[in-house]
């Protein structure tokens, strides 16, 4: 298992303050580092960097640095008014989530448009993903 240094920010403020992860395509804010872990909730949010932005699990969006001696305290703050920690996807990670769906439910994918792939994923796991401006 890996260290709990080696692994994302959001999965640190999951395992170790409870947090909740969200899946979203998007585009990471500008300005906040990349070591830092980003929330979003649908009220304002604590935090080493918060803004407003568009609407995903709400539109306050925090960012945290895990590393400072305070950042427990924020993120158990964050966890309790309802924030979720982003967790940033590419097209090509969803397209491998949809590849191994097929494959655990033992769908024939031979011959089909790699769309309607992803659509059929969507689909079944949109609750997983959340696609910017949607």
């Amino acid at each position: 298992m890996a260290q709990i240094k080696d692994k994302r920010p959001e999965e640190q403020a999951a395992e170790r303050f409870g947090a909740r992860i969200f899946h979203v395509r998007a585009t990471r804010e500008p300005g906040v580092p990349a070591g830092w872990a980003v929330f979003n909730a649908p009220r304002p949010l604590p935090g080493h960097q918060t803004w407003t932005g568009g609407c995903m699990h709400g539109s306050f969006y925090s960012a945290v640095d895990l590393e400072r001696a305070d950042a427990g305290r924020v993120v158990q703050d964050i966890v309790s008014l309802d924030g979720w920690a982003l967790h940033y996807v590419t097209q090509a990670e969803i397209d491998a989530w949809a590849q191994v769906f097929a494959r655990e439910e033992r769908i024939d994918l031979t011959g089909c448009d790699p769309d309607d792939v992803r659509r059929s994923y969507f689909l079944h796991h949109n609750h997983l993903v959340q696609q910017e401006g949607q």
